[in-house]
């Protein structure tokens, strides 16, 4: 009888131990998440979203001020880390984007993370850390923005900035042209700030931009609209 005992506490040790050593090991996997970790959860994240993608309606370039704040499917898992996903629509509650969320273990909420969504045409890639997000479009490089939320290139060429107050409620979105001349492409609406049952997430300033200048507008507005949604204040 006595040595049932000792096994049963043994078992129930061994048990605890494993439980303990998976909980570590999960807990360091999403603190400092390696590349290779990385990879594997856009992986999962692009085909758990590939379904959703044949669904969306198409988000033409004079269509963009369309896109509102209502969210359906909307899900969020929170653990160690949160998932959050959903898809955001039109004024007319049409699906224009879908998305996946995943926030890795840090001090400062959302400060490691990353962010995949999806229009009917195009992929973006959100890679949050270090206190700048680097975004990929179609799974290249396009550029970083830095903490003061400006936008650079690859090689470091200022491309546009993003003017973030809190208290306000429209982020202008401004890109840099020849010998540092801005141009107003929209503002995208801080949601708190809005009295509306469903408000437009933007507005169009500047309808007639070019291909890098719609990349870089949408690829922001994107990236804000998202962050508003679930990320709470720091």
């Amino acid at each position: 009888m006595i040595l049932w005992s000792i096994l049963a506490v043994l078992l129930i040790l061994l048990v605890i131990t494993i439980i303990s050593a998976k909980g570590i090991w999960n807990f360091l996997l999403n603190f400092a998440p390696s590349q290779k970790k990385i990879e594997a959860d856009v992986t999962k994240i692009r085909a758990l979203l590939a379904a959703q993608q044949q669904q969306l309606a198409p988000w033409k370039r004079e269509e963009l001020d369309l896109l509102s704040f209502e969210q359906t499917n909307f899900r969020t898992r929170k653990s160690k880390t949160e998932v959050a996903q959903g898809v955001y629509n039109s004024i007319y509650h049409e699906p224009l984007f879908t998305y996946a969320y995943k926030r890795y273990i840090s001090k400062n909420y959302g400060a490691n993370a990353i962010i995949l969504a999806l229009t009917s045409e195009k992929e973006f890639l959100y890679r949050i850390h270090k206190q700048q997000v680097t975004i990929y479009i179609n799974n290249k490089l396009f550029g970083t923005v830095k903490p003061n939320y400006e936008l650079y290139t690859p090689k470091q060429r200022l491309l546009a900035r993003m003017i973030v107050d809190k208290g306000a409620g429209l982020f202008p979105v401004l890109v840099y042209q020849a010998k540092g001349k801005l141009r107003e492409l929209g503002n995208i609406v801080n949601s708190k700030k809005s009295e509306q049952i469903t408000p437009r997430a933007l507005q169009l300033v500047e309808p007639t931009m070019n291909n890098t200048e719609e990349d870089i507008f949408r690829s922001l507005v994107i990236y804000e609209v998202i962050r508003q949604g679930v990320k709470r204040d720091e």
